[in-house]
């Protein structure tokens, strides 16, 4: 049976070799304050690490042997100083911001945002509007445009109110209305439209300066206005077409005398007074009938003697 004093020496001897088998496993050395910690996956392989260690404290914060790239990395534990992998950069959920409610809009995933370069945005983004007449780079809401477009007027039948300014003559076709010529000065084509149906004052004007004169068919409704100091004959012929009207009217000394041609004839008002009664008398003169075209049969009355 072994003594105490044995059974003590064996106890030392093995505390010994137990110390002695540590000190061969664990890496030697160290500093005051620093911990031993696991340097790869193979049993007794330590290093000596200086840090808070699990319980908090000040000290280096350690993450895992190995990483992923462009990921958020995530505290292991709610007390821990390590660090572990989280999710990748653009995929973070809600879990990933702790003490947050997932429908707090705050801390939206990062994947929803919209980039600063060439954004796509869904839904109806609004914006601030800015004040009627801003001249700058920032947005122009639906809003600013709406109000902007209301002060223009329609290029097709504009209305304009107030006072207009900025509109010359010859922006709205009226480049001649100043002009002194009344030939040069524009009309609207109403007015364009009945001066078309009216004759020309120099195309209803005939006159004749001789002693003798035979209507034309051209003289129907003119003024045939005879002007001698003579006696003036004038002859009615036989080709006047029914209708042809005219007036024969005397401006000089000279009377004049109305008298039908050959194959014509002609009857006055009074009977036989087929000459104007004095200068500025006027007669007038019209073919009722033509049988064949070739006995045009006039009648004469007005300023006749």
């Amino acid at each position: 049976m072994a003594t105490n004093d044995q059974i003590v020496g064996s106890f030392n001897e093995t505390v010994v070799r137990i110390a002695q088998d540590i000190n061969l496993r664990a890496a030697p050395g160290g500093l005051t304050g620093q911990f031993l910690t696991k340097a790869s996956g193979t049993d007794y392989d330590f290093v000596w690490a200086t840090g808070g260690g699990g319980g908090g404290g000040g000290g280096d914060v350690y993450g895992p042997a190995t990483n992923t790239a462009d990921y958020l990395p995530q505290w292991n534990g709610a007390n821990s100083k390590t660090l572990k992998n989280g999710r990748a950069i653009g995929v973070a959920s809600a879990t990933d911001i702790p003490d947050r409610a997932a429908a707090d809009t705050r801390y939206q995933p990062v994947g929803s945002y919209a980039p600063l370069a060439s954004p796509a945005f869904t839904g109806t983004p609004a914006a601030p509007t800015a004040t009627a007449g801003t001249s700058t780079t920032q947005l122009a809401t639906t809003a600013f445009v709406t109000t902007a477009l209301a002060l223009k007027a329609n290029l097709a039948s504009p209305t304009f109110t107030g006072t207009v300014g900025g509109i010359t003559a010859a922006m709205v076709g009226l480049g001649n209305v100043t002009n002194t010529s009344d030939a040069n000065k524009p009309v609207s084509t109403a007015q364009q439209t009945a001066l078309d149906l009216k004759a020309n004052i120099l195309d209803t004007y005939n006159l004749q300066t001789g002693t003798t004169y035979t209507l034309q068919a051209s003289d129907a409704g003119k003024i045939v206005d005879l002007a001698n100091a003579s006696a003036i004959t004038v002859t009615i012929p036989n080709s006047l077409a029914v209708g042809f009207n005219c007036i024969i009217a005397q401006s000089g000394a000279g009377q004049v005398t109305v008298a039908a041609g050959s194959g014509a004839t002609l009857t006055a008002w009074p009977s036989g007074a087929v000459k104007t009664a004095g200068q500025w008398a006027k007669a007038d003169v019209s073919v009722r009938t033509n049988a064949g075209g070739t006995a045009a049969a006039a009648v004469m009355g007005g300023g006749v003697v």
